[in-house]
């Protein structure tokens, strides 16, 4: 209905428009008549059919685009929206004070209404993320109290969790349960490392920015849990304090957040764990490719990462830091947080063998 609606008053515009210019610039068109009324009778003909065309494309690339605009907006809970919409409103209000004097103090409009339009982007950008960070306070301070839905069945994610990326693979496999709850706190804390000025920190937090998006497009249900414990700020406490609240287990590779919450009665699906039931066996003697990232605890040594996250200690690979190189696994050492691997660069073992 939406389509037909936008693609006939497009037709309509472009029927009106097309008869004007018939009827005014007609005779300045290279037509087979003679008659100003039939030239702009053909024009107005051609610009219905130019119309229709641009009209249905335009319609359906607006159907489409409110259509992502609703499921995101359904992913959020009501009082986030408001509370972003009275933050933009704000936030242009105190932008248009600010950019009020530059516009009248500066002559030049080529600078003032720039700088005039980047103040009211900022505040306004920073009213709306503001407002929906500390929604809850805010509403509280009007005496409002948001109701929020209570999560039924599913998980709640850790930003650890997300951050490994193996959860992906784990959902694939039947092991993680749906569906996956994000803590709005767990989204801040991403954000919070994603903008960091280390870049390994930044790295870290897009990864687990980004595979929450690959969940989502993987048919994942990954929905956000609109709840911020009080009483505390860190954000562990505060996942702790919601899964005991809502009766949902957490999943994440942070051992520490997994035993605290195992120590306080919460079902914890610990990653490492669910990892080696769908792990390949490594056995020493398999060779294996790895790229080596950082310097060992001992001399000579280099770390690298399988694709799965398990941890390979290299012997004699210091020289090799940055680079891909086939290795050969010599030992298997399981620890608590998962398997780690001991081995050798193959060139090693075939000099030694020729030698």
């Amino acid at each position: 209905m939406l389509v037909e609606a936008i693609r006939l008053i497009i037709v309509l515009a472009s029927t009106a428009g097309a008869y004007q210019l018939g009827r005014t610039r007609g005779g300045d068109l290279p037509l087979p008549v003679a008659d100003a009324e039939t030239a702009a009778f053909l024009i107005a003909v051609m610009g219905a059919a130019v119309g229709y065309l641009v009209g249905g494309v335009l319609a359906r690339s607006i159907d489409r685009g409110m259509s992502s605009v609703e499921e995101r907006m359904a992913e959020r809970h009501a009082s986030e929206v408001l509370a972003a919409t009275l933050g933009l409103l704000v936030g242009l209000a105190i932008g248009a004070l600010i950019a009020w004097p530059v516009l009248v103090m500066v002559e030049e409009p080529i600078v003032s209404y720039p700088v005039g339009a980047l103040l009211l982007v900022v505040t306004a950008s920073f009213g709306m993320r503001y407002a929906t960070r500390k929604r809850m306070e805010l509403f509280g301070v009007m005496g409002v109290e948001p109701i929020v839905a209570a999560p039924t069945g599913g998980c709640l994610l850790d930003a650890s969790a997300a951050i490994d990326g193996r959860v992906l693979q784990l959902w694939k496999a039947g092991l993680v349960p749906s569906p996956m709850w994000v803590p709005s706190f767990i989204i801040w804390e991403l954000q919070g490392i994603a903008d960091s000025s280390d870049p390994i920190r930044r790295r870290r937090g897009q990864r687990g920015l980004d595979v929450l998006t690959s969940l989502r497009e993987a048919g994942a249900v990954v929905r956000v849990l609109d709840e911020d414990p009080a009483g505390t700020t860190e954000p562990d406490a505060k996942l702790i304090v919601l899964a005991r609240r809502r009766g949902l287990p957490i999943v994440t590779s942070d051992s520490n957040l997994a035993k605290a919450a195992e120590l306080q009665g919460t079902t914890v699906l610990n990653m490492h764990a669910l990892t080696e039931m769908v792990r390949p066996p490594v056995l020493p003697g398999e060779h294996v490719s790895v790229q080596l990232i950082k310097e060992g605890k001992d001399a000579g040594q280099a770390i690298g990462y399988l694709d799965d996250g398990t941890m390979v200690v290299v012997q004699r690979a210091a020289d090799a830091l940055g680079s891909q190189v086939d290795v050969e696994v010599t030992s298997v050492l399981q620890t608590a947080t998962g398997r780690m691997l001991f081995a050798r660069r193959r060139d090693d073992l075939i000099e030694g063998g020729t030698a």
